[in-house]
């Protein structure tokens, strides 16, 4: 009774995360790959025609209709001190519980399956590119994948970044 007890399945460990399927998408060759949050909905936008607004910082790249509505369109990785890339430019409608935006990126958005409590995580400060020092206060900790590093993107507060900057208060 005593060692018969002890076989079987393992029992979960208590504090255990499950590995998660997150939306993952790198915006510009330049940049890491950045995981959006759980419950964020990335949409590619089929033959997009966004509209220009004068007078703006150039990463915001003005408005796109989606279905009757029009979302502000970001440029991250303008915003983030990267040059334009030539070619192909995607459009990704973000949906989220507050306010939904649209994003320009180079390449489509994956689902990838992430294990958070990987030993190797690492915090985002240490595989930041120069370029990317912008971004770095909004990236998460960084877990290897089969298609490389992935850093979580803490997007709400980069956009309330976004709405204080363009509102004045911080300088482009």
């Amino acid at each position: 009774m005593h060692a018969e007890a002890a076989s079987g399945p393992p029992l979960p460990d208590a504090h255990a995360v499950p590995d998660t399927p997150r939306i993952v998408v790198r915006m510009h060759p330049d940049m890491p790959l950045l995981a959006f949050p759980e419950g964020v909905a990335l949409e590619v936008l089929a033959d997009p025609v966004s509209i220009r607004i004068p007078n703006t910082r150039p990463w915001f790249d003005g408005a796109v209709g989606l279905r009757g509505n029009l979302l502000p369109l970001f440029d991250i990785a303008l915003w983030a001190g990267h040059r334009p890339v030539t070619g192909q430019r995607r459009l990704l409608a973000v949906s989220s519980s507050r306010t939904p935006f649209a994003l320009v990126s180079a390449e489509i958005p994956q689902l990838l399956t992430i294990a958070p409590n990987t030993p190797d995580a690492t915090p985002a400060t240490h595989a930041a590119a120069a370029p990317a020092q912008r971004l770095a206060p909004y990236l998460g900790a960084a877990h290897p994948t089969a298609l490389g590093s992935v850093h979580d993107f803490e997007m709400q507060a980069w956009v309330a970044e976004l709405r204080r900057d363009l509102a004045g208060a911080t300088s482009a």
